[in-house]
């Protein structure tokens, strides 16, 4: 099948069927014809805004799919090095969190790099796509607008950061299905514990709009109190909580 004939399948897709062993793939149905289309269509899709509800296949049922904004473009500065790319279990920190992602269900990824992790990171699978912060030191903000523009218009999404690898699949994907069935006139579900969130956060498509005029680090926090009424929590694990920012939390935190 040509792409443009892919493309046409896509816009006219309403269900998503079925997904592929190796993960590189998603199968449409459509009316009686099924059509397979890889992970990079769907993000050129995506930029193209094709108004389509897409639905995949996970765990044995059919539920739409949540892309996630990666934040991971920090620079290290107290730990003194690439965080990111310290050993972690049998892969590293970024590593053991694309994981996570991946089988919690959670792609694709719109991941926002530094410029040195994105030379470092060798593993490109087709349902990561990766953009590079120039000026990370900006804030955490700045990596904000880049991953929001990497989302299509009119879908949930749900943000997730880089130094967070106990935050497990399991406990991932419970938080989006307690999203997919929050409260009515909720637009956000957060992890919370003691009063404070963790993440992964997932949003309604409002906020790729609400996010644009956040700036620094703690520009997003600031939206977010406009529109506390809105927000629903739920609890989870440690690991949704602490980060690794220095080599102390590092020691404490890594699989032993």
């Amino acid at each position: 099948m040509r792409r443009g004939e892919i493309l046409s399948a896509i816009k006219a897709a309403k269900i998503l069927s079925g997904i592929d062993e190796d993960s590189k793939s998603y199968t449409y149905k459509y009316p009686r014809r099924h059509y397979t289309v890889s992970f990079k269509d769907l993000f050129n899709c995506g930029k193209k805004d094709c108004g389509v509800t897409l639905i995949e296949k996970f765990g044995g049922r059919e539920r739409v799919i949540m892309r996630t904004i990666l934040l991971a473009a920090g620079l290290s500065v107290r730990m003194g090095r690439q965080k990111l790319l310290l050993p972690f279990g049998e892969s590293t920190i970024i590593g053991a969190v694309l994981e996570n992602l991946r089988k919690a269900g959670l792609v694709p990824v719109c991941a926002v790099f530094s410029r040195e992790l994105d030379e470092a990171v060798k593993y490109r699978p087709d349902w990561l796509q990766a953009a590079i912060n120039p000026a990370p030191e900006r804030g955490q903000s700045s990596s904000l607008a880049i991953g929001l523009s990497m989302l299509p218009g009119g879908e949930d999404f749900c943000i997730m950061l880089g130094d967070l690898p106990n935050a497990r699949y399991e406990g991932m994907a419970g938080l989006y299905e307690k999203f997919l069935n929050r409260p009515r006139g909720s637009t956000v579900l957060a992890p919370a514990r003691e009063g404070v969130f963790g993440h992964p956060m997932f949003y309604a498509s409002v906020w790729k709009e609400r996010f644009a005029g956040a700036e620094g680090d703690m520009g997003g926090k600031a939206v977010l109190k406009k529109y506390w009424n809105e927000i629903s929590t739920a609890p989870a694990e440690e690991g949704h909580f602490r980060d690794i920012d220095t080599a102390g939390d590092y020691e404490e935190l890594k699989p032993v």
